[in-house]
């Protein structure tokens, strides 16, 4: 990599530790750490939520996902005005009824509140390796970076700066949330001359197919279903989530988080599938995962470089910092005897670069390894706060039947049965439901 480029690597990271510590000064309770107060405004924390999920995973996922497969798998997009009606209108303005710090506390009544905790942590601790791994092995180790260094310096600037309380994750996200736009389009910019996208519907594109056969990698209504329930799930279940509708003043503030993270994400999205057409024009369909990081090593110019490699570096120093200040909230709350904040920090930073190293033993593209690895708790996860939140029958033994039972299920699914990965979320979520309705209190 050009010294050009190395250097704006490093003032880019520079600057957003910079940033985290000025933030991060005003803390003097546990809820301006956790919270920033809970008054802050929406549309930083709305950017703040898109960043959070959209890190190095999705830069990567979506170009890649569009030269191998095409972009039928984005038709689960359709549903979001759906998923979001749901959350606005019901789901966010329950979970603001009570002065909760982590979403977990409404399962107190159960006491289960350490079952949700532990799979929360599960689920953030692979999120977390997942991006550590694709940065360090898939994109930066081609340009020059050992694995091992460019998994420490991530995870130890995540570390930093997670230290400044919310705040300082809120406003790095937004700093990163303006990078990460500016790199797409400066990408856009530099293929569009030579870039006309396919002009037919290339063969090894599968077919649009709006069937419902389980047994094929993507139609459109599993894509759809699965969108709706995998929405819901993160959206409810995942404390980075619920800590952002938390965190704001009004019950009003957190339907306008919700609506600003789906727009700025829908943008976001929008943008890469153009990368990913004008890569397939630009390498006649050829690659995968791996296309847009040679392209980033070899087909920009330099300077230009640099932004993109530090949009995607410091997406995934954001990334995690925002999953450890969530993990470190989990634990504030969840009575585990567990140090905080900064040894618990370092902790989870050495697990997660721990977990990243068998990340490669998964099969599947980036993209399915949101749904095999990332998400694979997210709907026993989601499925059990939304019977705590909307079954107040709900008996503990039902409750636990449900993670159970939709655990067994995702993992089948995604692992031993051959069905496609979108069947996962749907039918998870369904089992988890339906055994909260069954052991329910007459």
């Amino acid at each position: 990599m050009n010294s050009l480029d190395a250097t704006i690597v490093v003032i880019y990271l520079a600057a957003t530790v910079a940033v985290g510590w000025w933030y991060g000064r005003g803390n003097c309770s546990r809820d301006d750490f956790l919270l920033g107060g809970r008054k802050m405004s929406a549309w930083p924390v709305g950017l703040s939520l898109m960043v959070s999920w959209f890190s190095a995973i999705s830069y990567m996922a979506v170009p890649g996902e569009i030269v191998a497969h095409g972009p039928l798998v984005l038709t689960g997009l359709l549903a979001a005005p759906v998923t979001l009606w749901l959350l606005s209108k019901y789901i966010v303005v329950r979970i603001r009824t009570r002065q909760v710090t982590s979403a977990y506390e409404w399962l107190d009544g159960w006491q289960l509140g350490w079952l949700a905790s532990g799979l929360f942590l599960c689920v953030r601790l692979a999120w977390m390796a997942v991006i550590v791994h694709i940065v360090a092995a898939v994109l930066i180790s081609p340009v020059g970076f050992p694995p091992f260094v460019t998994a420490a310096g991530i995870v130890g600037v995540a570390t930093v700066y997670s230290l400044g309380g919310f705040r300082a994750v809120v406003a790095t996200d937004v700093l990163q949330a303006v990078i990460m736009f500016a790199g797409a389009v400066l990408v856009i910019v530099c293929l569009s001359p030579q870039a006309t996208g396919p002009t037919e519907w290339p063969v090894q594109w599968p077919a649009p197919s709006w069937n419902w056969s389980p047994m094929e990698r993507v139609t459109v209504p599993w894509a759809i279903a699965s969108a709706v329930c995998m929405g819901i799930c993160v959206r409810t279940g995942d404390q980075m989530a619920v800590q952002r509708y938390l965190s704001v003043a009004t019950v009003g503030a957190a339907k306008r988080v919700i609506w600003l993270s789906w727009v700025a994400d829908l943008a976001l999205t929008g943008l890469l599938v153009a990368v990913g057409l004008c890569l397939y024009t630009n390498t006649t369909g050829t690659g995968g995962d791996d296309l847009f990081p040679r392209f980033i090593r070899s087909g920009l110019p330099v300077g230009v470089t640099g932004l993109v490699l530090a949009a995607i570096v410091a997406a995934s120093a954001s990334s995690l910092s925002s999953g450890i200040n969530s993990c470190v909230s989990t634990v504030a709350t969840a009575g585990f005897r567990f140090p905080f904040p900064v040894v618990a920090t370092v902790i989870f930073g050495i697990v997660v670069f721990c977990l990243s190293q068998a990340i490669p033993l998964v099969q599947g593209n980036t993209f399915e390894l949101c749904y095999k690895v990332v998400n694979l708790l997210q709907v026993p996860l989601g499925g059990l706060m939304l019977s705590a939140l909307f079954m107040p029958r709900a008996t503990r033994g039902g409750l636990i039947a449900g993670v159970v039972a939709s655990a067994a299920v995702v993992i089948y699914v995604n692992y031993f049965s051959g069905l496609s990965f979108l069947v996962a979320a749907p039918a998870g979520l369904a089992v988890s439901l339906g055994c909260g309705i069954v052991g329910r209190k007459p």
